[in-house]
């Protein structure tokens, strides 16, 4: 069978006269003389031993560290187990996490030769015998961030003898997940790894999430699973304090609209990622003033203007500039209608105004445009991918999205298709859900470009597919920066213990 199992062996690792040194500063008295806490359990003794508990132990890390590539900052202890006659370890998969880091890799110093006691890979139709310093690494994570069932494994009872062994976990944070595996994977398959890594660093989508719905992430990850692709999802509000950018080549959306989000997306982009941002500087250059940039455009939008004042001799100008009552006052951060309101009287107008900027809202005053027809026209690249009508709902003014499945269409009237286009890139955008307006007259209003925007309705409900065209367009803008740029490393993650296995 296809072996998926990253691993290797190294006989003779360690010396034997630094085995032998290692299994004294190990052993029960030794331990218990530290204040190590150790366990008695039915597949043998087990500890967390201190790195600082021994000279040789820092030496092992570090060594170990060298081989896989994978600094392993957080590492404080090595798991160590001891195995007598009849004891083993069940089958399992080192899937394990502290917090936001995962395990990604296994390292194991066997101490010990003994019968029996090997660790076996079912999967991978693999096993590795015990022998005093031999070192046996693997990967427990494919190159989509996923558990790798080849990595599953299982100590086999002991015959005789004993075996002992220390184990090092590393861990990876959010996006250093998919770059831990690749250097991982790299380092393996040039010491002689079964299988080389079948994707190349930084070929990876990261998304930052900060209450996205889930259909949004599953969409995504299915769409990367389909080409081949790495998917990571970075929970914003517990990035890594110094998390830095991600590799050259790396494909990066920010799902999530949230200041925190906002600020994971600006650190983790750098030079050479492949946003949907169109101005170089990607996320870090943000149009502050949509409307009026669209207008600068020569969009054609509902007359409107930012409301900052309760004045209203200010604000029965501004009503006759957008053309009278009744008016539309819209706050920003809403979603599905959410902070758009109609004012149909002066009473009601001013009431709105005054108790919107008391709670430090500045909406936008514009006009109201009756019996149009609201579009959602969802844009990636230079072309819309999906729409569909959004009628008006009973008692209401504000529109929601078609029940009529038949409505939808992944070819848009070219009119509406080339303004939802233009409207998107007036904004220095490659990715939006615009939403426009078309008056019975034949005239079309662009009413708001949204980014991110939620485009799972047509996919789930209609079938078009939204996210593959979104990953193909990302994928094809991280390959022309890695051309036209002299490239550059992979940063590997951070480490840690929990209550990961060594067998």
């Amino acid at each position: 069978m296809t072996d998926p199992l990253h691993l290797w062996v190294h006989d003779q690792f360690v010396a034997p006269e630094v085995v032998a040194g290692l299994r004294a500063c190990t052993a029960p008295d030794a331990l218990g003389a530290a204040g190590v806490d150790q366990r008695w359990e039915r597949s043998g003794r087990v500890a967390e031993v201190p790195v600082a508990h021994d000279p040789a132990l820092g030496d092992l890390a570090a060594r170990v560290t060298a081989l896989l590539g994978l600094p392993n900052g957080e590492g404080e202890t090595f798991r160590l187990r001891v195995y007598g006659p009849g004891q083993g370890h069940p089958e399992h998969l080192d899937d394990y996490r502290i917090g936001a880091a995962r395990l990604v890799a296994t390292a194991l110093l066997y101490l010990t030769d003994c019968d029996g006691g090997a660790t076996v890979f079912p999967e991978a139709e693999r096993a590795v015998a015990p022998q005093a310093g031999r070192l046996a690494v693997w990967l427990n994570v494919d190159g989509r961030g996923r558990p790798a069932a080849g990595s599953t494994h299982s100590a086999a009872p002991v015959v005789a003898g004993q075996k002992a062994l220390l184990a090092w976990f590393v861990y990876a944070t959010g996006p250093q997940v998919a770059a831990a595996v690749a250097r991982g994977a790299g380092h393996i398959a040039a010491l002689g790894a079964v299988e080389a890594a079948d994707w190349q660093p930084g070929h990876t989508l990261t998304v930052v999430d900060h209450d996205v719905p889930e259909e949004t992430i599953g969409l995504l990850e299915e769409a990367c699973d389909a080409r081949n692709l790495g998917f990571v999802v970075v929970d914003a509000p517990v990035l890594a304090p110094d998390q830095g950018p991600l590799p050259p080549g790396s494909l990066l959306y920010c799902a999530g609209t949230s200041a925190v989000a906002q600020e994971a997306f600006a650190r983790l982009y750098g030079p050479g990622v492949a946003t949907f941002h169109l101005d170089p500087r990607g996320p870090l250059w943000d149009c502050g003033q949509p409307d009026v940039a669209l207008e600068k455009a020569g969009l054609p939008l509902p007359r409107g203007v930012l409301v900052g004042t309760t004045d209203r001799a200010w604000l029965r100008r501004a009503v006759a500039h957008v053309g009278g009552l009744p008016v539309v006052l819209k706050a920003s951060g809403g979603e599905g209608g959410v902070g758009v309101m109609r004012a149909d009287s002066w009473p009601a107008l001013f009431g709105l105004v005054d108790h919107l900027l008391s709670q430090g809202a500045a909406p936008r005053l514009m006009a109201y445009v009756p019996d149009g027809l609201h579009w959602r026209v969802v844009v990636v690249g230079d072309r819309a991918v999906a729409a569909y009508p959004n009628p008006v709902g009973k008692d209401d003014f504000r529109s929601e999205p078609s029940e009529d499945l038949s409505a939808y269409t992944d070819q848009p009237e070219p009119d509406l298709a080339e303004l939802a286009v233009e409207a998107t890139q007036a904004l220095g955008l490659a990715f939006a859900g615009v939403d426009l307006l078309v008056h019975p007259s034949g005239r079309t209003y662009v009413l708001e470009v949204n980014f991110p925007c939620y485009f799972p309705h047509a996919q789930e409900e209609a079938d078009i597919d939204v996210a593959g065209p979104m990953v193909d367009w990302l994928w094809a803008k991280a390959q022309a920066l890695v051309a036209g740029s002299p490239g550059g490393g992979v940063a590997a993650g951070g480490a840690g213990t929990d209550s990961a296995s060594a067998t």
